[in-house]
């Protein structure tokens, strides 16, 4: 496997991770990152624009909008629990 193929694989475990909705440091804990690292680590996955940090952030970005689309249609069908939420979303916008 090349470094090519590494960093592909790496880019898509940063989008699952952050499709799960995982913090930084659990993230951190799973790919055996060193504790002297770790703040590091954390702070570039929140606010860097490495290839890294974009895919960990569009995952979580995509499990947003699969969360929001699911809520938006069960409230459409009259759920008490999705509705406030589905309320919330649109105070948010």
């Amino acid at each position: 496997m090349n470094s090519e193929d590494t960093n592909d694989d790496l880019l898509k475990l940063m989008a699952r991770y952050g499709y799960a909705l995982m913090s930084p440091r659990d993230i951190a804990t799973l790919l055996a990152v060193p504790s002297s690292e770790l703040p590091v680590f954390c702070q570039k996955l929140k606010e860097s624009d490495s290839p890294e940090a974009l895919a960990y952030r569009s995952g979580i970005a995509r499990a947003k909008l699969d969360l929001h689309e699911n809520i938006v249609k069960l409230a459409v069908k009259g759920s008490p629990a999705a509705q406030p939420l589905a309320d919330s979303f649109i105070r948010d916008l």
